[in-house]
């Protein structure tokens, strides 16, 4: 089992954050208040800066961190945000798949596939989306990229 966390490590983002809370005890809280403060400053950041990958990584931390509603906020707002501009539904696909939604996930995945999205290229290792590499649709997908073996 994990030691609880009582100080942030050195030069902590939020993408590594999301993988720090993969072991977060909840009922440890008062000693792992760090990524409280963290996820505050990268709300305050999202309304200054609206960043697509800023926002998706929040999704990711929120989801990952049991905070499904905040999670589905940030689904809501990139599917806004689409409607504007180009957003990769890998981001999407990332935040569905650590709220266990891994349908919807690989569905993201399908479409970012058929736009040849660049971001696929990261698909085999991407952290978030680990969750889905036993699924059968996401190993299709990753045969028809022809990634080396």
């Amino acid at each position: 089992m994990a030691q609880p966390v009582t100080r942030p490590p050195k030069d902590l983002g939020l993408d590594r954050l999301s993988d720090h809370m993969s072991g977060y005890d909840p009922s440890k809280a008062p000693t792992f208040v760090w990524p409280e403060r963290t996820l505050r400053n990268a709300n305050q950041a999202i309304q200054n800066i609206p960043e697509d990958g800023l926002l998706s990584s929040l999704g990711v931390v929120y989801a990952r961190w049991g905070k499904h509603d905040p999670a589905r906020e940030a689904v809501v707002e990139l599917k806004h945000r689409a409607e504007r501009h180009f957003v990769s539904p890998v981001v999407l696909a990332k935040i569905c798949a650590n709220l266990g939604d891994t349908e919807q996930a690989i569905a993201y995945l399908a479409k970012a596939y058929s736009l040849r999205d660049p971001s696929l290229m990261w698909l085999k290792t991407s952290r978030p989306l680990s969750a889905l590499q036993s699924q059968e649709r996401f190993k299709e997908i990753v045969r028809n990229m022809n990634f080396p073996p």
